[in-house]
């Protein structure tokens, strides 16, 4: 199993991109337009929402607003990948990132899961969770 270190560097790190995802959350126009095609998503990951986290975890998180009836509702959308091609986050350092984010870390909580190929040829988990009022 691969450590994961979040030091001070680290929480800064997140602290950023989730004030960035919190200021600049993704319409469902924009996730609409995704799924059709009309739009192409950046590969993989998107720089300005994403935190390298030793030993070689790479996290990717934006807020989404995913229903065009209730734009209120907004989710969190984590992706965690290592940088191992064929490999993928163990379960507990995934817990322990999500509760860095301020996510639930009982997978039953999500509103959705996936897992994703990667550019690179690692695997990435994907999690939607609920944003709750204090998050």
């Amino acid at each position: 199993m691969r450590a994961l270190i979040i030091g001070d560097e680290e929480k800064a790190a997140i602290a950023t991109v989730i004030e960035r995802a919190k200021n600049n959350v993704v319409s469902n126009e924009m996730i609409r337009a995704m799924i059709e095609g009309r739009i192409k998503p950046k590969e993989g990951h998107n720089d300005h929402y994403s935190v390298l986290i030793p030993v070689g975890y790479r996290v990717t998180y934006t807020r989404e607003c995913a229903l065009r009836e209730h734009p209120e509702v907004v989710l969190h959308h984590i992706s965690v990948a290592v940088d191992r091609r064929g490999k993928m986050p163990n379960v507990h350092a995934v817990q322990v990132i999500l509760q860095e984010f301020g996510m639930p870390t009982d997978f039953s909580e999500m509103a959705h899961s996936y897992i994703e190929d990667t550019a690179d040829g690692s695997k990435a988990i994907n999690l939607l969770a609920l944003v709750r009022e204090n998050a």
